[in-house]
């Protein structure tokens, strides 16, 4: 619906219930309803009836602000009501809860000890919803949709000392404790009201904020206000120290509640159209994660500083989620009353208290809740591994390592990044991931696929040996013999050492050494003839020295040896030689 349309439907249930006003009676304001159990786990500590029928008219309509008044811890819960009353409820040890509800008055502040009503303001104005508490000042701000203004109550005094008029229909308030403005979300105008603190005046009307603006909620460490528009399903972020607007976030339809976690840093924002919530880093100003298993219809929001989680109500099945803020989980959805609205934490008591619209009635949900939590079985499950492999995993921090095909853990709903440690030769699929508990056992299959390494060639290449010689090569630890003029390898990456054995006669500068392999690689092998040898073919690794042997006792050496025409020569000089000598003798025979 548009802001115009929302306008136009408030100021119809401004007529009706004034009309309510005049014709009826007034209505009890305060019952104790007892203690009850929620699903085992959650304790609903009470549930307190309010003053009136109805509801709120607007998702602000339920707001809240603690507070600190005279040593007196005073907490604000705005709701209308028939009589239109802004009801303070809550006071007990110095504890004290206010709530605001539809008319031009406050309602009594209540005990937080036995949830009695003590005081009724009757003069804010009228439908009063988001209240927020000035801690410099001490006083209270209570934004009035239907009369245009902002109610300012000393808290001190619980008096209404000043009313300020600001835009139209004005529902979202926050106090930024770094400049000391009050901020006013008018979801009527689509503008921001800024007021001065010490002045209680109006300094600055933001102009460009989204349409609808409803939520607002300051980040301390930033100094950002963040406003949730409605109409445009995106959160204005304005800068405190200038209050201009820096950014629009998108977020999901309908945004409308929004609270600041200080732990994180997250800013989380009720998507009402959407039933999710959105939540932002503060640090970056972009959404980091939609949570998707809130209840449906998500309104208020608050942030409990003692335990980093956040209550989510849930408008539409009466219940609110509880988000681990540490893993942005929901851990729990607790049962309350019809039409939960608002919410809000009291760092005091550590009570979160809900309106339940519907229901007339303010839900107490006690902090005992946090001491119990049901654990369930994370248990991951390995394939391909050879039996009695160690392996491990990493799951919230927490190592564990196992020789057999399972690892479990125990834990509590959220969710949970693990991560799968190396085994040596192998790759696991999953290696990381996410895993989320909730409410049942969960196992996560790992599996293990042995690595097969790369592999290159190494290629040895010889130069100068007779062809058809028998060379070989050593790597590692394997002997390759061959008679063409290479010898190859495949081997992984790596340093190997080498060997290389030449036939008798030859020899070469690198017949050993060590070879890197990081890619395919060559290695040449330049082969000479050793002095006063000749060359020999090589014979087989198993007859090599026999052969050399034999050919050295056989065969003259090359010095030695002579050509065929030598020899012929040789031979006719030494027949010539015979033929002289014989006629020699016979001519001296003769002679005689």
């Amino acid at each position: 619906m548009s802001s115009e349309g929302k306008a136009a439907v408030r100021m119809l249930a401004v007529v009706l219930l004034l009309t309510v006003v005049l014709t009826s009676q007034n209505f009890p304001i305060l019952n104790r309803i007892p203690a009850s159990n929620v699903a085992g786990v959650s304790a609903l500590h009470s549930s307190l009836s309010v003053r009136g029928g109805g509801g709120p008219q607007s998702p602000e309509d339920a707001g809240y602000a603690h507070a600190s008044c005279n040593a007196t811890q005073i907490f604000f819960v705005s709701n209308m009501t028939r009589s239109g009353r802004f009801q303070a409820i809550f006071e007990a040890r110095n504890v004290h809860t206010r709530a605001a509800s539809f008319d031009s008055s406050i309602t009594p502040a209540t005990n937080g000890a036995t949830n009695a009503v003590i005081e009724n303001i009757t003069d804010v104005g009228a439908g009063p919803e988001g209240v927020a508490f000035d801690s410099q000042n001490g006083y209270i701000y209570v934004a009035n949709w239907a009369s245009d203004n902002v109610s300012v109550i000393d808290g001190a005094t619980n008096t209404v000392i000043d009313t300020i008029t600001v835009g139209n229909a004005p529902g979202g308030v926050a106090f930024d404790s770094q400049n000391g403005y009050i901020y006013v979300a008018n979801i009527g105008s689509s503008t921001v009201s800024v007021i001065n603190g010490a002045t209680n005046a109006v300094i600055e009307n933001i102009t460009d904020v989204g349409a609808g603006p409803e939520g607002v909620a300051f980040d301390s460490q930033n100094g950002y206000i963040y406003v949730a528009n409605y109409d445009n399903n995106t959160v204005s972020v304005i800068n405190g120290a200038t209050n201009a607007v820096i950014e629009n976030i998108t977020v999901g339809n309908a945004p409308v509640g929004i609270a600041f976690g200080s732990q994180n840093r997250y800013i989380y924002v009720t998507n009402m159209a959407s039933d999710t919530v959105s939540v932002i880093n503060g640090a970056t100003n972009a959404v980091i994660e939609n949570i998707t298993d809130v209840g449906a219809g998500p309104k208020g929001v608050a942030f409990d500083s003692q335990n980093g989680y956040i209550y989510v109500a849930n408008y539409d099945n009466n219940t609110v989620s509880v988000i681990n803020g540490a893993t942005n989980a929901v851990i729990e959805n607790i049962t309350v009353g019809n039409g939960p609205w608002g919410v809000a934490f009291d760092s005091q008591n550590g009570y979160i208290y809900v309106t339940n619209w519907w229901s007339d009635t303010v839900s107490v949900i006690s902090p005992g809740y946090k001491a119990v939590q049901r654990v369930y079985g994370v248990v991951f499950q390995e394939s391909g591994l050879p039996s009695g492999a160690t392996w491990s995993v990493t799951l919230n921090g927490t190592t564990r390592y196992s020789s057999s095909s399972t690892i479990t853990f125990q834990e509590p709903n959220g969710k949970y990044v693990f991560s799968v440690g190396p085994v040596s030769g192998y790759s696991a699929s999953p290696l990381s991931g996410t895993i989320t508990v909730n409410g049942a056992n969960v196992t996560q299959q790992v599996t293990f696929t042995q690595i097969v390494p790369a592999t290159y060639t190494v290629t040895f290449t010889e130069s100068g040996l007779p062809p058809g010689s028998n060379w070989s090569v050593t790597l590692t630890g394997r002997t390759e013999w061959s008679t063409s003029p290479q010898v190859t390898f495949s081997v992984p990456a790596g340093t190997y050492p080498y060997s290389v054995v030449f036939p008798a006669g030859y020899t070469s500068a690198n017949l050993t050494g060590t070879i890197s392999v990081t890619h395919s690689v060559g290695l040449l092998l330049i082969a000479t003839p050793t002095s006063a040898s000749s060359p020999t073919s090589a014979s087989s690794p198993t007859s090599a020295s026999s052969s050399s042997s034999e050919s050295s006792s056989t065969s003259p050496s090359a010095s030695h040896a002579f050509s065929p025409l030598t020899s012929s020569l040789f031979v006719g000089v030494i027949i010539i030689v015979v033929v002289v000598g014989v006629i020699v003798v016979l001519v001296r025979r003769r002679g005689k």
